[in-house]
């Protein structure tokens, strides 16, 4: 996205990063306590420093299949800048 990087602001260059995607059984594990997250939910993640930051919220989850590229997702929250 456009968002801040580590909460310092805005960049003048669109980023992206590529993120696995992540059980929702681990996912809440990782998140115990602090989101709720249920069957309708998608996560991604896993690298410290690699992820959605704020302001990235509302950016697609796009899933790549070779060429064809197909937005599963919204960004709907994080930890802090990708914790």
């Amino acid at each position: 996205g456009w968002g801040e990087t580590k909460g310092t602001g805005h960049d003048e260059v669109l980023k992206e990063v590529n993120l696995p995607i992540v059980s929702n059984d681990r996912c809440r594990e990782m998140h115990r306590g602090i989101f709720h997250i249920t069957n309708t939910k998608i996560c991604a993640g896993g690298k410290k420093n690699e992820g959605v930051c704020e302001r990235d919220y509302g950016g697609p989850l796009v899933c790549q299949d070779g060429e064809i590229r197909v937005i599963v997702g919204v960004s709907v929250h994080g930890r802090g800048c990708a914790r």
